[in-house]
C-alpha cells in the first residue's frame, strides 16, 4: 500500500546522482545486471570533482537507503537490499542512526526516509517503526502545510497502530492512540487505550494518560448533557454540567462545558448561574459572538441595559454584519428609550437583509412607539 506522505517526499530523488559500476570505484557488484546504477549523494559527486579519491562505502550506503525510503518500488531496490546486508551487520540500525541524526537536525523529510528504509530492511523490527511513529507526529505537527500535517497525523497513527502489534503494552503507543481517538471522536476507544497507558507506564505517561481520561469523561458528560438539552431538559443538563469537574481540563473543552452549562441555566429561568458560567468561559474566550450575545441577553433580561448593549458591541465588533446583532442592539436602545439609536443599527440591518423577518418586526415596534409619542 502506498503511503499518503510519498509524493511529498520524491522530490527528494533530485539530492541523488547516479552511478555507472566504473565510475562508483566500489566493488561488490559482481552479479549486477547490465548498466546497474549506483546512487551517490549530488554533495559527494561534488566533492569528488573537487579532488576526493572515489566513494566510500558509507557514502554509496546511505544514498542506497535514501532511495530505498523514497521508493520502495525502485527497480534496483533488490540488489541495493542484498549489497547493504553484505557490508552492514544491521542495517536497520544503521538507517536509525542516519533518520535519528538527521531528525535531531529538524531535516524532517531525510529523517523519515532513512526511517522508511529502516522499517524496509526489517519489518519485524520495533525500535525503526517506532522511531517513525515519533518523527512523523512531530513533523505533523511543525509542518505549515496543512495537506502535508494532516497526511503526517495519518502516518503516526498507522506507525503507533503498527507499534502495538509488535509490542501491545507499549505505554506511549498506548497513550498516542488514545489521543487520536479522542481527536476522532471515539471515546470509547480513547478510554481503552489510555486505560493500558496508565496500567504499562511510568509515572509520566501515567499522569498524563489520567488526566486525559478524566477529559474523555468530561466529554462524555458533556455529549450527554447537550442531548439533554435539545430534548429540552434544560435543569436535567445543568445539573449534569455542574459535576463536571473543569479544574483539570483543556481549556478548549472547559470552555465548552461551561458555555453549555450557561445556556442550559438560561433557558431554565436561571439567569444569574447562567452569568456565572458565561463569566467563567469568557474568560477562556471573549471572542465568540454567541457568548457574548446570550450574556447581553441576560443582562437586558435582569434590566441591565447599559451592560447588556456593552456585550452586543463587543459581539459586533467581531462579526460586524450580523444581522441579528444589529437587531438585538436596537431592541436594546428601544428599552433604553433611545430611538434615534434603535433606528440607527435597524436601518443597517435592513440594508443587509432585505427580507428578514425579525428585522421587520423590529421597525413595525419602532414605527408604533414614534407614533405613539406623536400622539401625546
Amino acid at each position: 500500500m502506498k503511503s499518503k506522505i510519498d509524493k511529498y517526499l520524491f522530490d527528494l530523488t533530485d539530492k541523488l546522482a547516479f552511478l555507472s559500476l566504473e565510475e562508483s570505484k566500489l566493488e561488490g557488484f559482481e552479479d549486477a545486471p547490465e548498466n546497474f546504477a549506483i546512487p551517490v549523494f549530488v554533495t559527494d559527486i561534488r566533492a569528488f570533482a573537487g579532488g576526493s579519491d572515489g566513494f566510500t562505502t558509507r557514502q554509496i550506503t546511505s544514498a542506497m537507503l535514501y532511495i530505498i525510503g523514497i521508493d520502495k518500488t525502485f527497480r534496483f531496490n533488490d540488489i541495493y537490499r542484498d549489497f547493504l546486508r553484505k557490508v552492514i551487520d544491521a542495517p536497520e540500525a544503521y538507517a536509525v542512526e542516519l533518520g535519528m541524526e538527521k531528525f535531531s537536525m529538524k531535516s524532517y523529510k531525510d529523517a523519515l526516509v532513512f526511517l522508511r528504509a529502516a522499517i524496509d530492511m526489517n519489518e519485524g523490527e520495533l525500535y525503526p517503526v517506532f522511531n517513525y511513529a515519533l518523527a512523523s507526529l512531530d513533523f505533523s505537527q511543525n509542518s505549515s502545510d496543512k495537506n502535508l500535517a494532516a497526511a503526517l497525523y495519518q502516518e503516526a497513527q498507522g506507525a503507533f497502530e503498527r507499534v502495538l502489534e509488535l509490542k501491545p503494552d507499549d505505554p506511549f503507543a498506548n497513550f498516542q492512540m488514545g489521543v487520536f481517538n479522542m481527536d476522532s471522536g471515539n471515546l470509547e476507544g480513547a478510554r481503552n487505550f489510555l486505560l493500558k497507558a496508565v496500567k504499562a507506564g511510568d509515572a509520566d505517561i501515567s499522569n498524563k494518560a489520567d488526566k486525559l481520561l478524566k477529559e474523555v469523561s468530561a466529554e462524555e458528560q458533556l455529549f450527554s448533557a447537550e442531548s439533554l438539552i435539545e430534548a429540552g431538559e434544560y435543569s436535567k443538563a445543568a445539573l449534569m454540567l455542574e459535576d463536571i469537574d473543569i479544574d483539570l481540563l483543556e481549556p478548549m473543552l472547559s470552555y465548552q462545558i461551561l458555555y453549555a452549562r450557561g445556556f442550559s441555566q438560561k433557558a431554565a429561568g436561571n439567569i444569574e448561574e447562567a452569568l456565572e458560567s458565561y463569566g467563567k468561559a469568557l474568560a477562556i474566550n471573549n471572542q465568540n459572538t454567541l457568548l457574548l450575545a446570550d450574556m447581553g441577553m441576560c443582562y437586558a433580561l435582569l434590566g441591565d441595559f447599559g451592560q447588556a448593549l456593552e456585550l452586543y458591541l463587543s459581539a459586533l465588533d467581531i462579526e460586524k454584519d450580523s444581522v441579528e446583532l444589529l437587531n438585538n442592539i436596537a431592541i436594546i436602545y428601544l428599552n433604553m428609550n433611545d430611538i434615534i439609536k434603535a433606528k440607527e443599527y435597524i436601518g443597517y440591518a435592513k440594508s443587509l437583509d432585505q427580507s428578514e423577518e425579525i428585522v421587520d418586526e423590529t421597525i413595525k415596534l419602532i414605527r408604533s412607539i414614534e407614533e405613539a409619542q406623536g400622539s401625546i
